[in-house]
C-alpha cells in the first residue's frame, strides 16, 4: 500500500504541477483573474453599459435626403417637346423630451420644359423652394420625459443589477479561497504537530533502548514505548 500512495502522490504532482509558495494575497489576485463567474458577471455589466448607450440615441438629430430626377421627350401633333425635373429633399428631426417630435423640412424643385413646331421655340424653367417645420406632440399616450427616460433608467437597475452580482461573486470566491487557504494553514499545522510528536516517541524509544541496553531499563518497557 506504500508503493501504490506513492504513485498516486506522483500522479497529483504531475497533474496539478510541484507546489509552490504564494501569499494569501497573491491567491486571492489570481482567483479573482480566474473565476469564471467574476468573467461572466463583467461581461453581463459591459453588455448592460453598451445597451444603456444604445438609449442614447434619442438624444441625436436624424438627417434623410432624397433626390430625384427625370427627363421626357415626345412628339404630338407636329410638336416635338422635352421636359426635365430635377428634386432634392432633406429633414432634420429629432425626439423631445416629452415625447414629441420637432421636424424641419427642405425641399428645391426644378422643371424645364422645352417644345418645337417647326421654327418656333417655346421654353420654360420653374423653381419651387419650400422650407417647413414642425411639432408633433402627443397629448396623451406616449407624452412626457419619464417615458421618453424609461428605457434608460430600466436598463441602469439591469447594469447595477450586473454590478452587485459582480460583487456577489467576489465576495464569494474570496470567501471559499481564504477558507481554504486557512483549512490548508491548519492541515500543515496538523502535520507539524504529527510529525512532531513522532519524532518525540522516537526518542523516546531511542533512550529507552538505550537505558535497556546498559541495565538502567528493563526490556519490558521497549514494546510499550
Amino acid at each position: 500500500s506504500g508503493s501504490a500512495s506513492l504513485a498516486d502522490d506522483a500522479d497529483l504532482i504531475a497533474w496539478a504541477g510541484e507546489a509552490q509558495p504564494i501569499s494569501l494575497g497573491q491567491l486571492l489576485q489570481l482567483a479573482v483573474r480566474q473565476s469564471p463567474a467574476l468573467q461572466n458577471a463583467k461581461i453581463d455589466i459591459a453588455v448592460a453599459e453598451a445597451q444603456i448607450t444604445e438609449t442614447w440615441a434619442r438624444h441625436d438629430w436624424l438627417v434623410q435626403a432624397q433626390a430625384t430626377g427625370s427627363e421626357q421627350h415626345g412628339f404630338f401633333s407636329g410638336i416635338r417637346y422635352t421636359s426635365r425635373s430635377y428634386g432634392v429633399t432633406g429633414d432634420v428631426s429629432r425626439m423631445l423630451p416629452t415625447g414629441g417630435t420637432i421636424d424641419l423640412h427642405l425641399s428645391s424643385q426644378y422643371q424645364h420644359s422645352e417644345s418645337n413646331l417647326g421654327t418656333m421655340v417655346s421654353t420654360s424653367e420653374d423653381w419651387l423652394d419650400t422650407i417647413t417645420g414642425s411639432i408633433t406632440q402627443p397629448l396623451f399616450k406616449g407624452r412626457g420625459s419619464d417615458l421618453y427616460n424609461a428605457n434608460e433608467r430600466k436598463l441602469s437597475i439591469v447594469r447595477d443589477s450586473a454590478v452587485l452580482a459582480r460583487r456577489l461573486s467576489a465576495i464569494n470566491t474570496m470567501e471559499a479561497v481564504i477558507s481554504s487557504y486557512w483549512d490548508l494553514v491548519l492541515a500543515e499545522r496538523q502535520v507539524a504537530l504529527t510529525r512532531a510528536s513522532l519524532d518525540l516517541a522516537h526518542e523516546r524509544l531511542r533512550v529507552t533502548e538505550i537505558g535497556a541496553q546498559g541495565g538502567k531499563a528493563a526490556q519490558a518497557e521497549i514494546p510499550a514505548v
